[in-house]
């Protein structure tokens, strides 16, 4: 390759990034590479700037002001040594850009990336079990799992939203929090049910993961577990619509149910509203029905 210098410099400045990933993981290094072609005969510094989310002396060992050229020398690194802090964040990263200066031009190679990427543990949540029910107290079950080192016991806040079903009565209450043992990347959260006496619909609790400076929340961060109910449920239907004074022509009204114990009694109460009058229009209906 031939380099064609500007008549108006000794030298031009470009860079690269070497080694374009570094990590907290090990203080895995990256390194920007800056080249210097033309006159090497003297010592040159040269400015530049920073950019992106990364700060110099936080999230790495802070850079010189400058960078400098010894005499003869061609090429500088500049190494992205990692602060291994306690806070999560996300892959950050840091811009270098070269600035020009007196005795020196830029190349085509002006700017160069390198990404930090963290090695604080990640978390998500997913129903491992969705479905819970009241018939045999059959639980449903959330699922914590964490991404990075196991080394320590990791405590997972969440909070708890619900739909219809109430803790205390419905569910046995959770705590708000789960810890992932040492050496596991998993703990569960189980939603056991309350065995009531009171037919409702389905329920739902859903729980959603809460954002702590020690560890990271992603996609997926919350999530539902369903309720059924084993009371039955009734429901009434007009099976004859039609009923007449003249001849027999009696109406008939269907009263049915859904779950529970087919082979338990059941007491069903009434009410009968309209604009005939029980005992002068229709024989009285009965308060109840088995």
């Amino acid at each position: 390759a031939i380099t064609l210098l500007d008549d108006d410099f000794d030298a031009l400045l470009t860079v690269a990034a070497t080694d374009e990933e570094a990590s907290e993981e090990g203080l895995d290094p990256g390194v920007f590479t800056i080249g210097r072609f033309g006159n090497t005969s003297a010592e040159l510094e040269v400015s530049y700037s920073l950019a992106y989310g990364a700060i110099s002396g936080t999230d790495y060992a802070a850079f010189p002001d400058v960078i400098t050229f010894s005499e003869g020398e061609d090429t500088v690194l500049l190494t992205v040594e990692p602060v291994d802090d306690s806070v999560w964040e996300s892959v950050e990263a840091v811009q270098l850009s070269l600035v020009a200066g007196e005795g020196y031009g830029i190349g085509s190679a002006a700017s160069a990336t390198v990404t930090i990427t963290d090695n604080e543990p990640v978390v998500t949540i997913e129903a491992s079990d969705g479905d819970a029910s009241e018939e045999n107290a059959d639980p449903g079950e959330f699922t914590v799992t964490r991404t990075g080192p196991t080394t320590d016991a990791l405590t997972v806040d969440y909070t708890v939203a619900s739909f219809g079903a109430t803790a205390g009565s419905d569910y046995v209450p959770l705590p708000g929090s789960v810890t992932i043992e040492v050496g596991k990347t998993w703990a569960k959260i189980p939603v056991t049910p309350i065995d009531d006496t009171q037919g409702e619909t389905d329920e739902w609790v859903r729980v959603s993961l809460s954002s702590r400076s020690h560890y990271g929340v992603v996609y997926p961060n919350d999530t539902t577990v369903t309720i059924a109910d084993n009371e039955p449920v009734v429901t009434v239907s007009v099976s004859d619509a039609d009923a007449s004074e003249y001849g027999p022509g009696e109406g008939e009204f269907t009263i049915s149910r859904v779950g529970g114990d087919p082979l338990a009694a059941l007491t069903v109460l009434l009410l009968a509203q309209g604009s005939a009058t029980s005992g002068e229009d229709y024989v009285p209906l009965p308060l109840s029905v088995d």
